[in-house]
């Protein structure tokens, strides 16, 4: 059975996914379209597992004898864009997305949890694409200086920035929803409505949300504990100075609670941290919040193959973790841990979706259309995870890359006969 059998049959069989995308609402009308929706959300979603680089790529990749026999006719790239437009967001995020997060859930992932027990999500934001040319109505805004004809001037750059939940500290890692942030919005108001949905459609098992500095404020994270999540952020002390200056003064005046030595990536820290609860000095905050202050030192590494030189030791900068976690659920080495942790959605998701998904390419620049790419992005990223963690026995092993599946993928595809195409089983 090739790799491209395999994806299909776990598609169909495990997810439904044909039978998933049959039930996404549309606009289009139905007795004067000859290319269903559904065909045309499967074929997104199947190209980008083989890492499309363009809306035209996958145009001229459905254009093969194989490819139109597996989908059922011919889909235009200019089909692929106009269906994008007319599908309803939230009926393709509650009919597709959510019932395959579901479903990863449901075959036991993180049955153990992501971190010490608890199962955390990351909330961050980042940049899809930007461009100089051909604005769409909800493109944000800014001024870049550059230098033409040896003048300096300014110039107007568009661009279009999302917030995104991402399990973090397991595998497989998913993403659980995407948010996108509007033209002259923050990323904190974008997070509250994504924080919103992910209590009314995964609640029962979200344990606790993890966050950067930038939404360190009262209103995000008493919006978290309303809806019964706990939360894991760090401050910083130009933002919190009371807080950080209160517990500074504690840690001078008392020893360590803990320290240990652990590896994180390439690194060796040696890491002390204090542990209390019960500040008050965050104005705005409805409960009283517990910090763990965390100093780490770099070990010192000895040369070896990429690294020439010896490299000393070095105290990187106190940071501060304001959590609601009680101490006895989640220890202060949890905590610590799953800050840690946190990076996962920077290296291992937006680094991904940009080098290898392509999340930087505006496939479709049309505010409805861009949204729906971006769901049909991650559930397909979703459903290749749990592929490659679950049925790829070489990528769980480390002797076979997960580029080099998606590159097998794309490589069945190009070279598909039209006597032995995969069937789209409803199950």
């Amino acid at each position: 059975m090739s790799r491209l059998e395999q994806l299909i049959r776990y598609m169909s069989n495990v997810f439904h996914l044909p039978r998933l995308v049959k039930g996404v609402a549309s606009a289009r009308d139905g007795s004067r379209t000859r290319i269903a929706t559904s065909t045309v959300l499967l074929a997104w979603v199947i190209g980008f597992c083989t890492r499309i680089r363009s809306r035209e790529e996958l145009g001229r990749l459905l254009d093969r004898p194989g490819v139109r026999k597996l989908f059922g006719g011919h889909v235009s790239s200019d089909t692929l864009g106009r269906v994008l437009t007319q599908v309803d967001s939230d009926s393709l995020r509650e009919s597709v997305l959510v019932p395959v997060v579901r479903t990863i859930r449901h075959n036991k992932a993180w049955k153990n949890g992501s971190v010490h027990g608890q199962i955390l999500v990351a909330i961050d934001g980042s940049e899809s694409f930007r461009t100089q040319k051909q604005p769409c109505p909800r493109c944000s805004s800014r001024l870049l200086e550059v230098k033409v004809g040896g003048e300096y001037t300014y110039i107007t750059e568009y661009y279009h920035r999302a917030v995104c939940a991402y399990i973090i500290g397991t595998h497989p890692r998913v993403y659980l929803d995407i948010e996108p942030v509007a033209a002259g919005e923050g990323e904190v108001p974008a997070a509250m409505r994504l924080v919103t949905r992910l209590a009314r459609h995964y609640g029962r098992w979200i344990d606790g949300i993890v966050a950067d500095h930038a939404f360190a404020g009262a209103p995000f994270l008493n919006h978290v504990r309303s809806l019964r999540f706990h939360y894991i952020v760090r401050v910083k002390d130009e933002e919190r100075r009371f807080l950080t200056k209160a517990a500074a003064d504690d840690c001078a005046h008392r020893a360590a609670d803990d320290s240990w030595t652990e590896r994180i990536g390439h690194r060796n820290l040696h890491v002390t941290v204090w542990d209390k609860e019960g500040y008050t000095a965050w104005k705005g905050l409805a409960q009283p919040a517990r910090v763990v202050v965390c100093d780490e030192k770099e070990l010192a590494q000895e040369p070896n193959r990429r690294r020439k030189s010896l490299e000393p030791e070095r105290q990187r900068t106190r940071a501060f973790f304001a959590t609601s976690y009680p101490p006895r659920r989640f220890p202060a080495h949890a905590v610590w841990l799953a800050y840690h942790r946190r990076w996962d959605i920077e290296n291992g998701g937006f680094r991904q979706l940009k080098h290898e998904w392509h999340w930087d390419h505006p496939f479709v620049h049309t505010p409805n259309a861009l949204l729906n790419l971006w769901l049909l992005m991650v559930v397909a990223v979703n459903l290749f995870e749990a592929f490659v963690c679950r049925r790829t026995k070489q990528t769980r092993d480390g002797t076979l890359p997960v580029c080099a599946v998606a590159e097998e993928l794309a490589a069945l595809l190009l070279t598909l006969s039209v006597t032995a195409v995969p069937c789209w089983d409803s199950g």
